[in-house]
């Protein structure tokens, strides 16, 4: 049997038979099955897939996937969150692009204001030099 996937709605492994384009050739052909498809098989494994991911944790690309996906939520908690658009009542969907947008554009200059500090205020002219 050849692993075919994962089921992830029942968290099963799918195993299916090399030689389902040629089942003659099999040597357990009375134990296969008459479908198109060939025999399939599912194993449940003993460790549940969402707690036993395929990647390792603490791995170099677990860590990377990781990396992504918090950043992901950081940047929408920022947006939604933040920025109140969770509270917006808007039903269009142009609408919905621009203040995601401007808030997209919001928490850019909000980090460049972070990593440049006074001095993006004193090039723009918004602060004295004495301040």
């Amino acid at each position: 049997m050849k692993y075919w996937g994962v089921d992830r709605k029942r968290s099963r492994l799918k195993w299916r038979c090399p030689l389902y384009k040629c089942p003659d050739m099999c040597a357990q052909k009375k134990l296969c099955s008459p479908s198109s498809y060939g025999r399939v098989i599912h194993t449940k494994p003993k460790d549940d897939l969402r707690l036993f991911t395929k990647t390792p944790r603490d791995s170099k690309a677990w860590k990377i996937k990781f990396a992504k996906r918090t950043s992901v939520e950081r940047t929408l908690k920022r947006i939604l969150v933040d920025y109140t658009i969770e509270r917006a009542r808007l039903r269009a969907e142009k609408r919905w692009f621009w203040i995601a947008s401007l808030a997209a554009v919001n928490q850019h200059l909000d980090a460049q204001v972070n990593k440049l500090g006074h001095s993006l205020f004193l090039k723009l002219g918004l602060i004295d030099k004495t301040a």
